[in-house]
């Protein structure tokens, strides 16, 4: 009797293990790429926020205004889909159709919006993000890619619907190890942009003296001086010291305080 009793506790605890792992897996949910994977940072601008003497800063201004010029230029296709993802990595996905949904609401201004992501899974993951405005008969089509299953790499296509037609406006191209260990590169679809062919690489590392380089490549820039070259900003998140390359050729460096060196 006493060798039953043991038998069966153990069977018991056995079976509670079991049921324990299998209500994990079940609770476990599918989780989206992290924002470093899609959103790119440009908070270099704002590193300096006041100058006593811009003369005093000539080498990080000069880097500031071709971050500057990124920031808007991405931000005019961008603004949207950001958004939804932002609430799309808040928001746990439910599990339907072989795949995985997001549903999120949101607000920009006085406009009420519906964003819509949709992943399946087989040799890779393909993710879909759907927009509507919210009281309009209209969802667009803003974003879709690919990743790895362990999503270490993938790309997306920003779409912006132009003319109400789903254009294709940015690739993004990322790689991914933590979120101080990642890699993002936008470069520009839309034909009829002004800068298309136009490049932005944004690079995180765990380098002590410069964790941080963005490589740009600009098209038809309205300065001469860095159009259609190769431009290398490096620069330290936390000291804030850094420099500027055109073309692999020193232009300038700054301290920690920004000032010219």
């Amino acid at each position: 009797m006493k060798t039953r009793i043991l038998l069966l506790s153990a069977l018991f605890g056995a079976y509670l293990v079991f049921v324990s792992g299998c209500k994990d897996d079940e609770d476990d949910s599918f989780k989206a790429p992290s924002s470093s994977c899609f959103e790119m940072d440009f908070s270099f601008s704002t590193m300096q926020k006041s100058f006593a003497d811009s003369s005093d800063y000539e080498n990080y201004l000069t880097a500031k205004k071709i971050i500057d010029f990124w920031s808007v230029e991405i931000d005019q296709y961008t603004v949207l889909p950001f958004k939804t993802y932002s609430h799309i990595l808040s928001t746990e996905s439910t599990n339907e159709n072989s795949g995985y949904d997001w549903t999120v609401n949101f607000s920009i201004g006085s406009s009420d919006f519906l964003g819509y992501m949709y992943a399946k899974s087989s040799d890779s993951i393909s993710w879909e993000m759907d927009i509507a405005t919210v009281g309009t008969n209209y969802n667009y089509l803003y974003c879709e890619g690919k990743s790895t299953l362990d999503k270490t790499s993938g790309w997306w296509v920003i779409y912006n619907p132009i003319n109400e037609k789903e254009t294709p406006v940015i690739k993004v191209n990322w790689h991914y190890q933590s979120d101080d260990s990642c890699k993002l590169k936008y470069t520009i679809l839309y034909s009829n942009d002004n800068y298309y062919g136009s490049y932005i690489e944004y690079v995180k590392s765990n380098n002590t003296s410069t964790n941080r380089y963005y490589s740009t490549y600009i098209n038809n820039y309205s300065e001469s001086e860095f159009s259609n070259k190769v431009i290398r900003i490096d620069w330290n998140s936390s000291g804030k010291n850094g420099q500027i390359e055109i073309d692999d050729t020193l232009l300038g460096s700054w301290d920690n305080n920004c000032y010219d060196l």
